[in-house]
């Protein structure tokens, strides 16, 4: 019988300990995760002062917000070790805020549908689904109407979702436990951390969050319930709220209360005076009596742990960016000006569709931002150049593909990684004894011949020959041949 999540809880941390070791054992070497800068973004002339085509030595410059393609952990070991090619120190100890919203569902579709504008323009058609539907993308501000496209993730992201769940919750948590130490060292003394889960993993990932954190430094269960269409469910209540759980670095954080407007119950308890300002009588707490308390000199209710006036992000909003898992941005804005002052660093490495860097930005904050989609980080980028955001660069890591692979644990045999791409194209390989490098399959019930190349080569006439001759040898006659190649370069 194989153990229960419970007894495996204390493994999932050991293991997760050593690969922590390992890692920061690598920062102190000379082989370092490096930032490779793909673009520097200028979205406006006024925010930047440069005209587009013109560019400083953004070595020179103090800060550069910045979105960064990736896997997390590689990204977040890069920001430790710092790049010193755009004068970067590292980051150890210096971010304020950290915000991440993980994939909490093992059941996720991961695809994502991007709107790509249209060419023609349309008038206002009464029989044509309204904005908001998923039978038709949206008119923009110029009356047309784009197309919507499925956007599959690549190889690579597919391995790392499906990596994260193969094991079910026990991958997930071991996927989380580096990543959150990570994080803690990514920490100033003064900063909070934010994870924002619901109920499939919430609380396994609090007993971690414990560990790393400690339990002293937790500070916060937030539940942020959302409205919406309450659908009937089997023998349950429905599902109608997230977790968010807050942690601090130490005992001295950044913290600003945060209010919200009073209720109407509230407010029908004030009265005009003689000059005609609203107010109350209340019993004097410290003097005895009763007192006057006036409307204006109360700021407002004081923010709870019960967020339930933050209601999903509404299918025709302004902010919305048509991404499946996109948060509003007034819960973002209620997180930062919390947990962080005025030109802070605020980090979010399951970044989505980038709401914490447009919040941060508003708000006179730095930002950091990473993810592992791309889909994700091209929808970033073009709602932060629609937003007109200070100028930020566009990152990845250098050699990244080949980091991502060759850093997990499951690459220790000539051709493991072959035969996960070429269960990613949905071929089954032939047996070792035909295959020595294991890397042919062939697609079941179908004539196809699938061959996975090196990443160090050019795919070229001498590799496509190869595969002719690889498929007249393998049974012969195919009715085609695929060429795949893991890595990109």
């Amino acid at each position: 019988m194989p153990d229960s999540l419970i007894d495996q809880l204390s493994k999932i941390v050991a293991e997760g300990k050593k690969e922590v070791e390992r890692i920061l054992e690598r920062l102190s070497g000379s082989n370092k995760l490096t930032l490779q800068t793909n673009e520097y973004v200028l979205p406006s002339k006024d925010k930047s002062g440069l005209y587009r085509g013109q560019m400083k030595d953004i070595s020179e410059q103090e800060w550069h917000n910045r979105l960064v393609y990736g896997d997390n952990l590689l990204v977040m070991q890069a920001l430790l070790a710092g790049d010193p090619a755009t004068g970067l120190p590292s980051m150890r100890g210096k971010v304020d805020l950290i915000y991440n919203d993980p994939p909490f569902d093992s059941k996720a579709d991961y695809r994502t549908k991007i709107t790509l504008p249209s060419v023609r323009k349309i008038s206002p058609n009464p029989s044509l689904p309204k904005r908001g539907t998923t039978d038709s993308p949206p008119l923009d501000k110029g009356g047309n109407r784009g197309v919507i496209i499925e956007q599959k993730p690549t190889v690579l992201e597919q391995f790392a979702y499906s990596d994260t769940w193969k094991d079910g919750t026990v991958s997930y948590l071991r996927m989380m436990y580096p990543r959150l130490v990570l994080m803690r060292e990514l920490l100033s003394e003064q900063g909070s951390i934010y994870v924002h889960l619901d109920w499939h993993v919430g609380h396994y990932v609090k007993v971690l969050m414990d560990e790393i954190f400690g339990k002293e430094n937790f500070r916060n269960e937030i539940i942020w319930t959302y409205f919406g269409f309450k659908r009937a469910t089997a023998k349950k209540f429905p599902q109608k709220h997230d977790v968010i759980y807050s942690y601090t670095k130490s005992a001295s954080y950044i913290w600003n209360t945060q209010y919200k407007p009073h209720n109407d119950q509230y407010l029908k308890r004030f009265k005009p005076d003689e000059t005609g300002r609203l107010c109350r009588s209340d019993v004097n707490p410290t003097g005895g009596g009763t007192r006057k308390i006036y409307l204006d000199d109360v700021e407002g209710d004081i923010v709870d742990s019960v967020w339930d006036d933050i209601p999903p992000v509404n299918p025709v909003a302004k902010e919305r960016v048509d991404y499946t898992t996109q948060k509003p941005e007034k819960l973002f804005e209620r997180i930062i000006k919390s947990s962080s002052n005025e030109n802070s660093i605020i980090a979010d490495f399951f970044s989505g569709s980038g709401t914490t860097g447009a919040v941060a930005e508003k708000h006179g904050r730095r930002w950091i931002m990473s993810d592992i989609g791309k889909p994700a980080i091209m929808i970033t980028r073009q709602r932060l150049i629609d937003q007109e955001a200070k100028p930020f660069l566009y990152q990845s890591i250098g050699d990244y593909q080949k980091e991502a692979f060759t850093s997990s644990r499951l690459f220790r045999r000539i051709g493991d990684l072959s035969q996960v791409v070429l269960n990613l194209y949905g071929s089954l390989p032939f047996p070792d004894e035909q295959n020595p490098n294991r890397n042919l399959g062939y697609i079941k019930n179908s004539r196809t011949l699938v061959m996975v190349d090196s990443p160090s080569k050019l795919t070229g006439y001498a590799t496509l020959k190869k595969a002719q001759e690889l498929r007249e040898s393998f049974l012969g006659g195919w009715d085609k041949e695929r060429i795949s190649k893991p890595l990109n370069k």
